[in-house]
């Protein structure tokens, strides 16, 4: 990779998005090729990076989401959260950021509007739709929808103990556990089945076309119509994985030693 500092990645209709420290820029990348696109300056340093169909947002270190047209790259707004320690997810058609230190969600739309739900304790969370589910440190899933004060909720199962990442995935809530991932139907809100996988809790897991893809050390797939248990991508690699993002049909694995990026076809 042409990125000598490169500290996330996101999957979107145009290619892989590719956040850079080094440069302070973000740049699109052909799945196929690994041939650079294009690339837009940042004022600041990226800490992430998510896409939308339309639309590609970045955090930057000292707290300002910028968001940016996916085609033309033209900045569309930059929007300051309460702090610096904030995620950045992607939902169909709102960038969703968790901002930890004001134990809130903050969602944006193409215009800027903002939408803010608070919570407490996060540890994990998915945007889905116009919706956001999270994990909090006392063991609960909550769901909420963004336009609803109602918040719906679930205690983890007993025999779980750590949870990862989770994502939602053809229909269902997916949290990556000990050795598996267990499926949370979405209504009503319940755990319905745990399937193998080949390593977890991992820190990595994301969703493409209704398949999931995930990893911490290695990266693994399932497809939720057709498998039983999840299937090995890449074995074991040499430093654990920085960002995973899935264009067309090609994975593209960044690990955390230097700009190493695994890429892997996928049917």
């Amino acid at each position: 990779m042409p990125l000598k500092g490169p500290v996330a990645m996101a999957g979107g209709r145009q290619g892989i998005w590719v956040a850079d420290d080094d440069s302070r820029s973000v740049a699109l990348f052909d799945p196929d090729s690994a041939r650079m696109a294009s690339q837009v300056s940042l004022r600041d340093t990226p800490v992430t990076v998510a896409a939308t169909a339309e639309f590609v947002g970045v955090a930057l270190r000292a707290g300002d989401v910028s968001c940016f047209d996916a085609e033309s790259g033209k900045e569309l707004w930059q929007r300051s959260a309460s702090s610096g320690d904030v995620q950045l997810k992607a939902s169909r058609d709102r960038l969703w950021a968790w901002d930890r230190r004001a134990s809130a969600f903050i969602a944006w739309d193409r215009a800027g509007t903002a939408s803010r739900i608070e919570a407490e304790g996060v540890t994990a969370f998915a945007p889905d739709g116009d919706g956001i589910y999270w994990l909090s440190r006392t063991g609960i899933i909550g769901y909420r929808q963004r336009t609803r004060d109602k918040t719906v909720t679930m205690e983890l199962p007993e025999d779980v103990t750590r949870v990862g990442a989770m994502a939602v995935c053809a229909n269902a809530l997916w949290l990556s556990v000990e050795g598996a991932l267990v499926l949370v139907s979405q209504h009503p809100l319940e755990a319905r089945a745990t399937l193998r996988a080949p390593e977890g809790p991992v820190p990595h897991l994301i969703c493409f076309e209704g398949r999931l893809f995930g990893g911490s050390y290695g990266v693994f797939a399932l497809e939720p119509a057709a498998d039983a248990e999840a299937r090995v991508l890449l074995a074991r690699l040499q430093t654990p994985l920085r960002a995973l993002a899935v264009s067309g049909t090609r994975l593209w694995a960044l690990e955390t030693g230097g700009s190493v990026v695994h890429i892997v076809g996928i049917p």
